[in-house]
């Protein structure tokens, strides 16, 4: 299963690293709900089979694990954008739409 990422949750501090980004949200594939998980979670979903991706126009960018000193965290492939697409997502409350927690796919909720 492949899930588009169009927000993320960071420390309240302003660190911009891919340490900062606590929770990842997006749309739950056309069920007219949201999900929204923490980062440790989306790395056990991906450990499992799943993928996350982001969307910047025609193009995508896949999110995988990456692992630095402070353990692993999440990024994004390099799609020729000198931005992280990960990390320059809106966050969930600059959202107009509220963002819940329903239950539709186990490995990616709360």
């Amino acid at each position: 299963m492949e899930y588009l990422v169009d927000c993320i949750v960071k420390l309240p501090d302003g660190t911009d690293t891919h340490y900062a980004i606590q929770e990842l949200g997006g749309p739950d594939n056309g069920k007219g709900a949201r999900w929204r998980a923490s980062r440790q979670r989306v790395i056990d979903s991906m450990v499992s089979g799943h993928h996350f991706y982001t969307q910047d126009g025609a193009i995508r960018s896949y999110v995988f694990i990456a692992s630095g000193p402070a353990g692993e965290y999440l990024r994004t492939h390099t799609d020729g954008t000198p931005n992280d697409n990960l990390l320059h997502q809106p966050s969930v409350e600059s959202l107009p739409i509220a963002v819940t927690s329903g239950d539709a796919q186990h490995a990616t909720r709360r």
